[in-house]
């Protein structure tokens, strides 16, 4: 029978009807396989996952196909977000067999949890014979396929082996030499961004440029990309905050699902870029996101939902499709909006004559338009009030409501470095409130938890999720220079060594080692959509020794360089986030401390770009050394030693 209406995580229990008799990941299922002697059916995916619905509704709402997984295998269902060290190795797998990776992941193990075939979607033909070739050689000869399965786990094992290589300085220089040279031939000049089609807002890329860049076309391919994510369909301008990437070159035609990781980034590359390029429409587009990042995403307790759907139930034939939340037909404007609002619409908002996308338009502006013109117009306040009661009439998409506590410290980290450009000091509370969420709900008797939904805690944490809250912390304390934030992050910082820390290479492990169904221990070495738990560990260890003197902090550091040193030497874009530490640790940047700190120093000191430095309130009874006995003047200290005080800020920064 399916066994998914106990579980807690909304896509497990979006496939608690199924016929399928789905199973969570558990020792009591794996023992099952065992004991059947039965193939094991894993597919993985994600609430919010287009694909994943089109693959449940063609195959796993399917009775024939049902039937013959019941009969022949044993059906287990893993939540990516709730459980990403499991989807971490089977997506290897997926990617060694196919070359490219994907969900919904669809992989076939035997009863000893080793892979020996996998994809991603398939179609429900294709699935069907699939499913019977795989019964039929299980049967008649099970060997072979342990044979396959033993190979692929050795060659698993190979490929998660990092040996550490010494990082000199010519390493370095070369690391950031190659860095820009891939993306200087990758940028596309025409329209923004990095590559073809699908666009995504590779924000940690961009923000390495911001620091690497050595030429003025550097800067420009950053600012031009910025430009094109605000002004394209992938922004949501009614609502605020982005959808997941570009289905096209031209930033026109989203993927329609909201994540709240991608709001995070956004929400770091737009304050960057606004403090960079000085462009107002930069910290708007960062103001509107933090606002859609409250409204929709934003649960009573202070922390944050995980995401929106791309789907959404149409009026017109009652069935779900993507997109139809936040796109119009000529019908739907003609009904709300007067012949004048429409031609200012197709004017300012490029909602052309021929629809771009199923029939349907999607709001976007050109990079030559007037924005300020256009953002202050009456007629858009006027029109988009009326835009946003149709929205409201049609059903919400849906939402993913449990919270993941990595996802939520890049969030609150993002916050904390936007809060200081807001007046309102909106993003400031919302930070320090889901921070707390997190430290008090997610964090219970010394013991980190990934998720919580609905007053449920779920499975234990990985490194993601302690490195996370650890950047978090260290970002309030830049922000509010209160050494509590700083106390909090080590002591996560002691439990993150303590648990995933590998004693003889270096490193972080994905998982603690508790769990004996995981076949391998795997360290990540990419940066995708967001950064592994190694680079932004890089970030994090070089601030906590800058800020505590504490020499255990630095070694680390230098074990982690250490074993990403030959990956980041051949393929830099693949680890942004690490690239973008490094380049504020070799910027040796200040920390300006002073007691006398005004709004008119802080405006200032933010209203520039400078990544590697920080500024704090200091108070002279504190006992961090950083702050201890600077009661006059402005101290800027590198590395704990402090120059003498000098009467400005603006001395402090020269």
């Amino acid at each position: 029978m399916n066994e998914l209406g106990k579980e807690q995580s909304p896509y497990l229990l979006q496939h608690k009807d199924n016929p399928v008799h789905w199973k969570a990941w558990s020792d009591q299922t794996l023992q099952l396989a065992r004991q059947q002697n039965k193939p094991i059916f894993l597919s993985i995916g994600y609430s919010t996952c287009h694909w994943c619905h089109v693959m449940e509704h063609e195959s796993f709402e399917n009775p024939e196909v049902a039937n013959l997984l019941n009969q022949e295998f044993i059906s287990i269902k893993v939540d990516r977000e709730e459980r990403p060290e499991i989807d971490d190795i089977y997506m290897k797998c997926v990617q060694a067999i196919t070359g490219h990776g994907g969900w919904p992941m669809s992989v076939f193990l035997t009863p000893d949890l080793s892979p020996f075939f996998g994809g991603t979607y398939f179609p429900q033909a294709h699935f069907m014979k699939l499913l019977s070739e795989i019964s039929r050689i299980w049967a008649s000869s099970p060997e072979k396929i342990q044979g396959d399965a033993d190979q692929i786990h050795e060659a698993l094992r190979k490929m998660t082996l990092v040996e550490p290589s010494a990082m000199s300085e010519d390493i370095r220089r070369e690391i950031v030499t190659q860095f820009l040279e891939q993306h200087r031939s990758s940028f596309d000049s025409d329209h923004g961004g990095f590559g073809g089609a699908p666009k995504f807002p590779q924000t940690m890329n961009l923000m390495s440029l911001l620091r690497s860049g050595s030429r003025e076309s550097d800067f420009d391919s950053v600012d031009q990309t910025l430009l094109a994510m605000a002004r394209g369909g992938m922004h949501d301008h009614l609502r605020g905050g982005f959808h997941r990437y570009s289905v096209d070159r031209y930033w026109l035609v989203s993927h329609f699902e909201k994540m709240l990781y991608d709001q995070a980034w956004l929400l770091h590359a737009f304050t960057e870029g606004y403090q960079k390029f000085h462009k107002e429409e930069y910290r708007q587009v960062a103001e509107d996101l933090v606002g859609y990042v409250e409204r929709e995403l934003r649960s009573a307790e202070g922390g944050f939902f995980s995401a929106q759907d791309a789907d959404s139930l149409s009026k017109e034939d009652n069935k779900k499709h993507e997109g139809y939340f936040c796109t119009y037909t000529d019908q739907e404007l003609q009904s709300i909006l007067s012949e004048d609002e429409i031609r200012w619409l197709k004017t300012n908002y490029n909602v052309q004559e021929s629809p771009v996308f199923e029939g349907r338009h999607v709001l976007f502006m050109q990079p030559s338009q007037d924005w300020e013109k256009v953002y202050a117009s009456p007629q858009r306040e006027s029109i988009f009030k009326k835009l946003e009661v149709l929205r409201a009439g049609k059903e919400d998409p849906h939402l993913d409501d449990k919270v993941i506590a990595a996802w939520n410290g890049w969030m609150i980290a993002a916050l904390a470095k936007f809060a200081p450009l807001q007046p309102s000091g909106k993003a400031a509370e919302l930070a320090k409130q889901a921070y707390h969420f997190c430290m008090s709900t997610l964090y219970k008797d010394d013991v980190l938890y990934r998720t919580w939904r609905n007053g449920e805690l779920g499975p234990r944490a990985v490194s993601d999720d302690y490195v996370a809250l650890i950047y978090a912390g260290l970002q309030l304390f830049a922000m509010t220079s209160d050494p509590s934030y700083l106390a909090q992050a080590e002591k996560l910082q002691a439990q993150l060594d303590q648990l995933f820390w590998d004693d003889k290479d270096g490193g972080y492990f994905r998982d603690d080692g508790q769990d004996a169904s995981l076949i391998l221990r795997v360290k990540e070495d990419y940066d995708g959509v967001r950064p592994n738990s190694n680079s932004l560990a890089l970030w994090n260890l070089h601030r906590l020794h800058r800020w505590t003197g504490e020499s255990a902090y630095q070694q680390k550091h230098q074990q982690i360089l250490e074993l990403l040193s030959s990956r980041l030497s051949r393929f830099p874009t693949s680890m942004p986030f690490a690239v973008c530490a490094l380049l504020d640790e070799e910027k040796d940047g200040k920390d300006i401390v002073s007691e006398a700190l005004t709004q008119d120093d802080r405006d200032l000191f933010y209203s520039q770009f400078r990544p590697a430095d920080h500024l704090f309130h200091s108070n002279k009874d504190s006992k961090l050394s950083l702050f201890q006995g600077k009661s006059e003047g402005y101290y800027a200290c590198r590395a704990g030693r402090c120059e003498a005080p000098v009467q400005s800020l603006k001395e402090a920064l020269e």
